[in-house]
């Protein structure tokens, strides 16, 4: 996924440039009723050691509240909604960074020279990663026609010749609700183009 998104190139940093570390994160991912999903491996970097202002600067990032997902499941059941739960895969990756950041070569990975990673796409672990994945989503759902709720700012609406599509997200995961399936499914079709998606059926 790194490499696939061109997160970094190896430079020769100018003289004096700070870099940041990284480590590499192993969790263990469990379905709904605690059976074993998935071993992952991430790439986090550190940080922790960022400098405000000069490595990034705002990072507030609004995720959608549990009065939203209440009301939307509760629609749904009223209305007779369909509803599907998806997750953007290596979400933070996904978004460029506006600020000049280096950091140090990863473990299992060196050249064996002084070269940096000059991070060119955000990271898990940088100050500012969940807001630039929020700031590039939002960007692609207004492509798609959706409008943002004024009671929520991850809420977005699309009411299109009588077809109405709701989708929330909270970071990387994300409902949608329509009245028809084949709606749904379009839906995915289209951001399955720019994300890569992982759906299932509602969980938690």
């Amino acid at each position: 996924a790194l490499i696939n998104n061109g997160t970094w190139k190896l430079v020769d940093p100018p003289y004096g440039t700070r870099s940041i570390e990284c480590k590499w994160v192993y969790k263990n991912k469990y379905k709904s009723n605690e059976s074993l999903e998935k071993n992952k491996a991430r790439l986090i970097a550190k940080g922790f050691a960022q400098r405000e202002g000069i490595d990034y600067k705002e990072t507030f990032s609004p995720v959608v509240r549990f009065d939203t997902i209440r009301f939307l499941l509760a629609l749904s059941s009223e209305k007779k909604l369909k509803i599907k739960q998806f997750d953007v895969k290596t979400a933070f990756l996904l978004a460029r960074l506006e600020n000049e950041i280096y950091m140090d070569q990863t473990e299992g990975f060196e050249d064996q020279t002084d070269r940096k990673c000059r991070l060119l796409q955000s990271l898990y672990g940088l100050k500012q990663a969940p807001r630039a994945f929020k700031g590039k989503f939002d960007e692609e759902m207004l492509k798609l026609g959706f409008i943002k709720s004024t009671a929520d700012n991850c809420l977005f609406i699309k009411n299109e010749n009588g077809k109405l599509t709701l989708v929330c997200h909270y970071v990387d995961d994300g409902l949608v609700c329509s009245p028809k399936e084949k709606d749904i499914e379009n839906f995915f079709a289209t951001l399955d183009g720019i994300f890569e998606l992982s759906i299932k059926p509602l969980t938690f």
